[in-house]
């Protein structure tokens, strides 16, 4: 009896934490955003007014004689202090975007003309927020900013894409070489996302990847790629093509969506 009771607990405060993470990303953390935003603009508006205001004062002293050279040196490393403050918190500003800009593409579910490579970009710079990602893994990004737009919901590629980096990096875990290369690219028809990476990758999984563009129901036989599939799944409603191979070192996915 005191088992079920127990359970029944533990079911109830599972219920409970779910319904709290479903609000989390569409209601709390915006919020949280938005409440640290306002004080952030506040010390960035002040700390740039103030370097200012030093920098003119400076100037001014500079040219009184009265005032001796060390006085003068510790003005200047004041201004030096004002200036650094100005730089972090313009910093701050910038990972407040990253993430405000994530949370707003994966709330956007309205189908809309999108440059795939300034959205990689901007998911890149959200990726730095994993630890590992930012530290252990080499990253490297070559993106044509001039590929033409491809029609789509900003949700379905950002969580497309953070699927596909997750993919990635899960692959790597073990490896002693943790190289992660994603580029873009564009020909006649279509736009290319082309993901390399130097992790563990099967056979039998490539065999499956390979029979992508003609069949799809393959993907329960995919096991503990399940990431891979629904990422793929999402963007095969786009009309995306899916090509893997492996060149040297690295296992290369190469995703083609028409424009």
């Amino acid at each position: 009896m005191l088992r079920n009771e127990k359970m029944k607990q533990k079911e109830i405060y599972n219920d409970l934490k779910r319904e709290f993470e479903v609000t989390c990303v569409q209601e709390l953390i915006p919020g949280i955003i938005h409440n640290f935003a306002n004080p952030l603009n506040g010390i960035m508006g002040r700390s740039s007014l103030a370097q200012r205001r030093a920098s003119e004062n400076f100037r001014n002293l500079s040219n009184n004689k009265m005032i001796d050279e060390k006085a003068l040196k510790d003005y200047e490393k004041i201004i030096d202090d004002i200036g650094l403050i100005t730089q972090e918190a313009d910093r701050l500003f910038c990972l407040v975007k990253d993430v405000s800009g994530k949370l707003y593409r994966l709330n956007d579910s309205t189908i809309q003309r999108i440059n795939l490579s300034l959205l990689i970009e901007a998911e890149m710079a959200f990726f730095d927020f994993y630890l590992d990602f930012k530290h252990v893994f080499k990253k490297e990004l070559t993106l044509d900013r001039e590929i033409p737009e491809v029609m789509g919901a900003p949700a379905d590629y950002s969580i497309a894409l953070l699927a596909l980096v997750r993919y990635s990096m899960d692959s790597m875990k073990d490896c002693e070489s943790k190289e992660f290369i994603i580029s873009t690219s564009y020909d006649p028809t279509h736009v290319c996302i082309t993901i390399k990476d130097t992790g563990i990758h099967t056979v039998r999984e490539t065999d499956l990847i390979r029979e992508w563009n003609t069949v799809n129901e393959h993907g329960h036989k995919l096991n503990g790629n399940k990431k891979l599939f629904n990422a793929l799944s999402l963007l095969k409603n786009y009309g995306a093509l899916v090509e893997i191979e492996k060149r040297s070192k690295f296992h290369v996915l190469t995703i083609k969506i028409p424009y």
